[in-house]
């Protein structure tokens, strides 16, 4: 529906009465959540929410560690060289007070470097991220399969989302989470999304 027709109102309603009828439901507003440089970190850190509270420590444990892998596979490259850069500041390796100017320049060479092992790293790692997402995506199916009744899964404001983070969640649904027993309802402004998609693509 358009903006301004209740969507949100619906959603939260329907939510209430489906956990009235003890179905297991996770509500996620997607514009408040939008800051986070993969949807796939959110949608998987709800989920283990409910698992932490009514799946078994064996679960709880293997969820985290293969969501861990799946992760850290599917991290931007930039976002990777981010993170190295942070942590080469917060040990000392890069002095910005003293040596600004040649800090710049190792930045730069810091990068180019790290993008061509990163990209090594991938070629080497393929087979085991490959893996870590069968694997992620069996615990998932088996933690939903067990269910008496659908996990259902309600996405709301996904198109006041940024266009990109809103595809990238689209993305993530279908790729790990499309399992039997759980339910995507995404609360949308259908013709705004369509718009999101083409800015994407």
């Amino acid at each position: 529906a358009p903006w301004g027709e209740g969507k949100t109102w619906f959603g939260r309603n329907w939510n209430k009465d489906l956990n009235d009828k003890e179905f297991k439901t996770i509500y996620i507003d997607s514009f408040e959540q939008d800051y986070i440089e993969d949807p796939f970190i959110l949608l998987a850190s709800e989920l283990l929410e409910k698992i932490k509270k009514d799946g078994t420590a064996s679960e709880n444990k293997n969820f985290k560690k293969t969501a861990t892998q799946v992760a850290k596979a599917s991290l931007s490259t930039g976002a990777k060289i981010g993170v190295n850069l942070g942590a080469r500041l917060l040990v000392g390796n890069i002095d910005l007070n003293e040596e600004f100017e040649k800090s710049i320049e190792e930045v730069g060479s810091y990068s180019a470097d790290s993008i061509s092992k990163i990209i090594e790293n991938r070629f080497d790692n393929y087979n085991k991220e490959k893996e870590s997402t069968i694997q992620f995506k069996e615990i998932v199916k088996k933690y939903s399969q067990k269910q008496d009744k659908p996990i259902v899964v309600f996405i709301d404001e996904l198109d006041r989302c940024k266009p990109t983070f809103a595809v990238s969640l689209i993305e993530r649904i279908k790729h790990y989470f499309d399992v039997p027993n759980m339910i995507f309802i995404l609360l949308l402004n259908k013709e705004q999304l369509e718009n999101a998609v083409q800015g994407v693509y």
